[in-house]
Order: C-alpha cells, then sequence, then structure tokens
C-alpha cells in the first residue's frame, strides 16, 4: 500500500470514528454548559464555520454567528431560527478594529460577555497563481492578526466559570511549523500559517493564556471538516 492510499486509509478511518462518537450523547455531568452559555464563532455564514456554529446550538448552547456580510448570514440562518435554535447574527470583520471594538462593546452589553470564542474566520490561497506577496498580506493580516486582535478583544470579556472559559482556534495541518519537511516551496504553507504562528504550539489541548478565568485552547484541524468539539474536555491547568 503505497502513502496516499495509506493517507487515505487513515482519513476514512478517523471520519467512521468521528461519526461513532457523533452517536454518543453528553451525560449529564458531561453537560457544564446551558442556554446562558455563550459562544462566539467567526466566519459562520457558512462552510466549518456555520456547522460548528450549528452544531453548537443544537447541543443547548447561544450562538452568536458571526460574518463580514450580514445579509448573507441572516439568510444562512434562518432554517436554524425556524428550527427554535437559539441562534443570534452580528456582523464583524475581524479585519478592522473598529468592527471588533464595535462587537466587543454589544457583546459585552447585551450578553456581560461570553463562554466561547470559536476563531474560525481566515481566508486562503492555494492555488499556483494565487501565491504572491499581495496575497501572503492578506493571509497573515486575516488569519494572524484579525485571530490575534479578536483573542486580545475577547479575553477581558470571558465569563468566570468554573468550568472555564474556551477558545477554540480553527487551524490545518499545511500551516504546522514542525515535523513537515521542506516541498520546496515556501509560499505554499503561507495560507495556513497565520494561526499557528499565533498560536505556537500543535497539542490538542493547552494554555492559551494563564489568567483566574482559566482561558485555554483547544486546535482543531481543518483537513477533518466533520470534526467535533468535545466541551466536556478536561482543563488543563498551569
Amino acid at each position: 500500500m503505497g502513502r496516499k492510499e495509506r493517507a487515505k486509509e487513515r482519513r476514512e478511518n478517523r471520519m467512521q470514528e468521528i461519526s461513532q462518537l457523533r452517536k454518543i450523547p453528553y451525560t449529564d455531568q458531561q453537560r457544564w454548559w446551558c442556554s446562558e452559555t455563550i459562544a462566539v464563532v467567526t466566519g459562520a455564514n457558512r462552510g466549518i464555520g456555520f456547522e460548528i456554529a450549528r452544531q453548537l446550538a443544537v447541543l443547548g448552547l447561544t450562538v452568536v454567528f458571526t460574518s463580514r456580510d450580514l445579509d448573507k448570514l441572516n439568510e444562512a440562518t434562518k432554517p436554524l431560527l425556524e428550527q427554535g435554535l437559539s441562534v443570534v447574527t452580528h456582523q464583524l470583520d475581524i479585519l478592522s478594529q473598529e468592527s471588533v471594538q464595535l462587537f466587543a462593546d454589544w457583546i459585552s452589553r447585551v450578553y456581560g460577555g461570553l463562554d466561547i470564542l470559536v476563531n474560525n474566520a481566515g481566508v486562503n490561497f492555494n492555488i499556483g497563481s494565487d501565491n504572491s506577496v499581495e496575497f501572503a498580506e492578506t493571509v497573515i493580516n486575516t488569519n494572524y492578526y484579525g485571530t490575534k486582535r479578536m483573542i486580545k478583544a475577547m479575553i477581558p470579556l470571558m465569563k468566570c466559570s468554573t468550568y472555564a472559559s474556551r477558545i477554540v482556534n480553527v487551524s490545518s495541518r499545511l500551516g504546522r511549523l514542525n515535523g513537515r519537511r521542506n516541498v520546496g516551496s515556501s509560499t505554499m504553507q503561507v495560507p495556513s500559517n497565520g494561526i499557528n504562528i499565533l498560536i505556537t504550539t500543535k497539542k490538542s489541548l493547552w494554555s492559551l493564556i494563564s489568567t483566574d478565568q482559566h482561558v485555554i485552547d483547544l486546535i482543531t484541524d481543518l483537513s477533518a471538516p466533520n470534526l467535533i468539539t468535545d466541551l466536556s474536555a478536561p482543563i488543563k491547568r498551569n
């Protein structure tokens, strides 16, 4: 069996494992969240961001879907509102400090803060001619500085909780800073590197910042679009 076949087999096995895990309901002891638990997901108008936000809403949390395009966001969330899920939409552009600050003021005023932040918003240019200095700058400004901007703005608003507030950064294997051979083109790794430069580690669970609120970071992987975030995962204390 060649390398590509082995990789395909690993992906298929992982997808089966995730499918089985989804069938296991959370126990009462694991369900530390409730309808008053506030989760914010960036880039939630489509794709992975939308699915992460949808699944959190299905679990019973109040989820704030954010995106640059509010009209598309409202259209995407209509079916969820019709299902009676606790879903809220808000315009947010992580490239803009003003937009991030307006959102921070709103989340503080309306909910008094948040419990979960999912940094999903990002851009990617992986097609040959798309790898240029201009695109690289866009990627770094979005995936690195945009995500950093959100974390910096949201950490002071994280609610104190016995179970800890959580920050989830959606990343990808292409952005790994270790364990990869040089494939001859460093630009090919730029699109995904931004978030991994920020978080500086590939452990599945680690402390993003040591505070009284015990904010932690769970790293997810874009190569597994059907991933699930285990909200009952044990908290790592420093």
